[in-house]
């Protein structure tokens, strides 16, 4: 079965630029001790020889090490590292190993390390670029400002986030009907169950669907957050391989040009807030439980949804969001190819700067959309997906 564990605890961190940091036998011990999530730019003093459109705080480039160890048992198994977010422009290293470099801070992205990890101790390098602070239009942090997880499963699993969980319909006689679509890594047939319920069913194929009948099924809304769990189990010649747990939120909801939205059947109207991804004195690295009080805060207030300004959020939100009951647009970019000002004297203090992820969207808009969707799209909270914000300033070739 899949065995997922936070690495959060216990990394090395240098700030500047260091030779030889990707070495697995690199010298770190003289490095300070920090705890993910991290942002070292909220350590520092406010300074204006840094940008104001990013809270006059630096970036710069530093380097992150994780020492960790394998267990016998993980020998044989597949072993995957997922980070949740890293701003920005990241080079990631296993044992020496070159794994990959990512450039958006704000989607999550997975490596399979298993060729390169072995029993007993291996190390992880993080190296991160974020030289042009003058890069957004608010404070950004920088850093393995989210989680880092790791999980130990055997060869036949499902893919990374390779279960999707929706509602095709509540009928009339309170029956939910489900939609359960999966990607296996070299099964040969998945089974799907809800405990709650006491309802199963089972599909042929690495990859496919199937459909699950629920009973006089508990909704999820706003008044009512109810979630329950789905058990997804892949099976290869008979023989139950790996097991995942899906948080799930029955629901159904459709919006009319003519009415409005509605949610279960019953019009509502959405109340929200534009959320952006930062914690106040906190900066970018903001523990679940914050996220938690500043959303019973909007609820208290007659909020009943909030939108992700400009970015994939931390999946911890959405976690609350789904808990709490709140409803959400999910938002990608802030911007495509169309570079927006950013300023760095002051605002509107002209000239700006035109650094940002209009740089890196070309290449990566494909990668990051696919990211964000298969990562949050089991959040019953999620009724909206933006693909950008104010994406025709200053008119973009794609509008």
């Amino acid at each position: 079965m899949s065995s997922k564990q936070k690495l959060d605890l216990d990394w090395r961190f240098h700030l500047g630029d260091v030779a030889d940091a990707d070495f697995m036998g690199f010298d770190d011990s003289g490095w300070r001790i920090v705890t993910l999530p991290h942002d070292w730019a909220v350590e520092h003093p406010f300074d204006k020889a840094h940008a104001s459109g990013t809270g006059y705080l630096p970036g710069g480039t530093a380097w992150y090490r994780k020492h960790f160890e394998l267990p016998e048992s993980a020998e044989g198994k597949r072993v995957r590292v997922t980070f949740q977010g890293v701003y920005k422009h990241a080079k990631i290293w296993i044992n020496s190993n070159y794994l990959g470099f990512h450039a958006y801070g704000y989607t999550s992205f997975t490596y399979d390390v298993t060729e390169f990890v072995h029993p007993g101790e291996n190390v992880i390098a993080v190296r991160v670029e974020h030289n042009d602070v003058a890069d957004s239009r608010w404070f950004t942090g920088s850093g393995v400002t989210r989680p880092v997880e790791l999980e130990i499963s055997d060869p036949v699993c499902f893919a990374t986030n390779g279960v999707f969980v929706s509602t095709k319909a509540v009928e009339a006689d309170g029956t939910a009907v489900l939609r359960i679509q999966y990607e296996t890594l070299g099964a040969d047939r998945a089974r799907f169950f809800l405990k709650e319920y006491g309802v199963e069913t089972e599909a042929e194929g690495a990859c496919g669907e199937a459909e699950l009948r629920v009973p006089e099924a508990k909704l999820w809304s706003p008044a009512h957050p109810t979630m329950t769990i789905l058990s997804a189990s892949a099976l290869k010649d008979g023989q139950e391989k790996d097991c995942v747990s899906i948080p799930v939120g029955i629901r159904v909801f459709r919006f009319d040009t003519d009415e409005g939205f509605f949610l279960n059947g019953e019009s509502m109207k959405l109340k929200g807030v534009c959320v952006h991804h930062d914690g106040g004195c906190l900066g970018a690295a903001v523990p679940k439980k914050v996220w938690e009080r500043r959303l019973r805060k909007f609820k208290e207030a007659g909020c009943n949804a909030l939108r992700t300004a400009h970015n994939p959020p931390d999946p911890a939100l959405l976690d609350a969001c789904d808990e709490i009951g709140l409803l959400v647009m999910d938002e990608a970019f802030d911007e495509w190819e169309g570079t927006k000002n950013k300023w760095w004297q002051g605002h509107n203090v002209y000239p700006p700067k035109h650094f940002g992820y209009a740089e890196d969207f070309p290449q990566w808009h494909e990668a990051d959309l696919t990211s964000m969707v298969k990562r949050d799209r089991n959040h019953p909270s999620i009724v909206l997906w933006s693909i950008g914000n104010e994406i025709d300033y200053p008119n973009d070739p794609y509008v």
